[in-house]
């Protein structure tokens, strides 16, 4: 039996989904180009991209569910957003649009398990199916193109034509066989280049690839060591998530959506703006407490205090120089490393007297190194 997927379509929409499409279950359209982007070894510690079960269920998606047959592709829009100024910038640090409101993982699946519910409420054979939501091996960027749901952009997100990219997505993988698939959708990034001139670290190679190791949402989120010096600069005033592609994109502009619809009309938690010393003052409890169910719970504790320090030194602030001194004294390794870069960042008299203080009592070579980059490389 067919998936009658125009009724389920509609179904969709009527559950808060922006947009719906399907496509057959088989190898994704840029399977290869996945493949050569991995031997460039541009995926950071992204280690588990190597393991012979994702290569293999992006080879063979079929594999994920038995008699896999359709795969529908859902997606709904959280973006963009307005921006709130406030009369201090240089004290707060900015969160990615997406991470303003509850973790979207728990939402999307609620709403996409109500609509497997109601295509089945109407057939007397249920659909076996299994739904995939940025954490599994599917490549749902790729379904979606597949679906005729958007191209692949030079900062290799789904751009829809209409609805631009500031999109979940979500994948559910079934058993029954599909009806009419869509074409595929044109390329319309052309010769624009926005997002790759105003990425701040460089990362957008214009081939729909990135450099993850110098991504600033990788940098942010993923990524648990110390950040190259060349890069921390480059953060600019981002805690958690990054932008700045999205932001510049012609195709995100003039969203035909209401900010009541976006996301299913959930409220935003925040308001993309933290306070940088509200934050520092944060225990690890306090933390897990404020941030549960969000995002941002997806950074441990050091690595957000970490993200945190370096948006303090790129805001050059002498207000952030008693936090920092903190860092610098009783953190970790790789807390005092990044607090003493920032301490140079700013390079008042009382940082420079702090760096000079703590490079007599500092036992960590590393450390050590860092405090002499910072008195002897200031800005």
């Amino acid at each position: 039996m067919k998936l009658k997927f125009r009724k389920s379509k509609a179904k969709a929409k009527a559950l808060g989904f922006t947009f719906a499409s399907i496509t057959n279950v088989e190898q994704s359209p840029h399977f290869n180009e996945f493949m050569d982007w991995l031997n460039k070894n541009q995926y950071g510690q992204l280690d588990f991209l190597h393991e012979k079960y994702v290569i293999d269920s992006r080879r063979e998606p079929s594999q994920l569910l038995d008699n896999a047959q359709s795969m529908i592709v859902l997606g709904v829009n959280y973006g963009p957003l307005p921006h709130q100024e406030h009369e201090n910038p240089l004290r707060f640090g900015k969160i990615a649009s997406y991470a303003q409101f509850e973790d979207y993982h728990a939402i999307i699946k609620s709403k996409a398990t109500a609509l497997m519910d109601s295509i089945n409420s109407d057939r007397s054979q249920k659909i076996d199916s299994k739904i995939f939501i940025d954490s599994g091996p599917l490549m749902e960027k790729d379904f979606a193109f597949a679906a005729g749901l958007g191209w692949i952009g030079k900062n290799s997100l789904l751009i829809h034509p209409v609805l631009g990219s500031f999109s979940f997505l979500c994948c559910i993988i079934t058993n029954e066989m599909v009806g009419e698939i869509p074409n595929h959708c044109e390329d319309l990034c052309g010769d624009c280049q926005l997002c790759m001139q105003a990425c701040p670290t460089k990362c957008i190679s214009g081939d729909h690839t990135i450099n993850v190791s110098r991504c600033i949402s990788y940098l942010t989120i993923e990524f648990k060591g110390i950040i190259p010096r060349d890069l921390r600069g480059q953060i600019g005033d981002w805690i958690f998530g990054c932008d700045v592609c999205q932001s510049v994109c012609p195709h995100n502009l003039n969203i035909p959506i209401p900010q009541s619809k976006l996301f299913f009309g959930a409220e935003r938690i925040f308001d993309g703006n933290l306070d940088l010393c509200e934050e520092m003052a944060l225990s690890e409890k306090a933390f897990s407490i404020k941030y549960q169910g969000t995002p941002l719970i997806r950074a441990s504790y050091e690595q957000y205090q970490r993200n945190l320090i370096i948006t303090a030194g790129n805001n050059h602030e002498h207000i952030f120089a008693e936090p920092l001194n903190n860092y610098l004294f009783f953190g970790s390794e790789n807390l005092r490393a990044h607090a003493a870069w920032a301490l140079g960042e700013i390079a008042s008299e009382d940082c420079i007297n702090i760096l000079q203080t703590q490079l007599e009592n500092e036992k960590s070579t590393f450390v050590k190194e860092e405090i002499e980059f910072a008195l002897y490389n200031q800005r």
